[in-house]
């Protein structure tokens, strides 16, 4: 529920502090349940939140970083590594696929392309294993 609350926030009303609330929320309740799945799928959210945010901040700025993009990216990755690893832990194939394709995502805003690059290239190699 609290995910399906934060997307509506995020995706139809654009209010962006009351979506971060539920996916903290709905995370919070996930680790408590030892939900790894759903903590996984939160911190994949939390993720495309963060990086939405620092891309449209981008675009803004006429493409160029601000200490607050910076920011948002860093969060941004940081919740796409845990889902990573959260997803690696449980084996869930397209919750691996999906972060690394994340991460990859936030270093190519980053300009650190090879970095994004061995991200992507990572990502389509688990998508057809």
């Amino acid at each position: 529920l609290l995910l399906t609350k934060g997307n509506i926030y995020q995706f139809k009303l654009n209010n962006l502090k009351e979506c971060e609330q539920c996916y903290l929320d709905a995370l919070n309740y996930k680790k408590q349940i030892n939900d790894v799945l759903g903590s996984a799928k939160c911190n994949q959210f939390l993720g495309l939140l963060y990086y939405t945010v620092a891309s449209d901040l981008k675009k803004r700025n006429d493409n160029e970083h601000t200490y607050s993009t910076k920011s948002n990216l860093e969060k941004a990755l940081a919740c796409y590594d845990e889902a990573y690893k959260l997803a690696s832990k449980i084996e869930d194939k397209a919750g691996i696929v999906e972060a690394v394709k994340g991460i990859g995502n936030c270093h190519l805003e980053l300009d650190n392309h090879d970095e994004a690059i061995k991200h992507f290239e990572k990502s389509a190699q688990r998508a057809v294993e």
